[in-house]
């Protein structure tokens, strides 16, 4: 019988990064937490590696018997979603690169300072990491989450028993 389910390790790299993403949201967001942030979102980008590997050695469970724009719509969603958990964490490193600080990393080490400290260049990081690639990040995880609850809820094909 062919696998129904994503590869354990694929869930849970899943599971984890979207824990990940909430938390590191949660720390600035309602805590101002900007060194947890930071520390946060240098594991995102180590996760986001990870799981880029694992989606390229891992194979897929079963294909949905989905017409083929939705196929195409969910690649595409998760492709996107791969390429701004990598953008999304990298602009807020580099931001606090070019305004000439290092990021230190939970208190147990820090990542120095690799570029010549640029305000300009700093302030437009910022606004691409807190504005233009944040809008696209809940966009998509959006799409992704009605997706699921599409194929759930009202195609009933059993999607999110393949993640969990």
């Amino acid at each position: 019988m062919a696998n129904q389910k994503w590869s354990v390790m694929t869930r849970i790299i899943h599971w984890i990064s979207a824990s990940l993403l909430i938390a590191t949201w949660i720390s600035i967001e309602y805590f101002d937490k900007v060194d947890l942030h930071k520390s946060l979102g240098v594991v995102v980008v180590l996760f986001a590696f990870i799981r880029i590997i694992n989606r390229i050695t891992t194979a897929d469970p079963v294909k949905l018997d989905n017409p083929k724009w939705q196929k195409i719509a969910a690649e595409s969603t998760h492709s996107l979603l791969y390429l701004l958990l990598l953008v999304m964490p990298m602009l807020g490193i580099l931001r606090t690169m070019y305004a000439g600080y290092p990021i230190s990393v939970f208190a147990m080490f820090e990542i120095p300072v690799f570029v010549t400290p640029n305000r300009e260049i700093a302030q437009v990081l910022h606004k691409w990491h807190t504005s233009i690639v944040w809008m696209l990040l809940l966009i998509l995880t959006a799409i992704h989450v009605c997706g699921a609850l599409y194929n759930q809820l009202i195609l009933k094909n059993n999607v999110m028993n393949r993640i969990k």
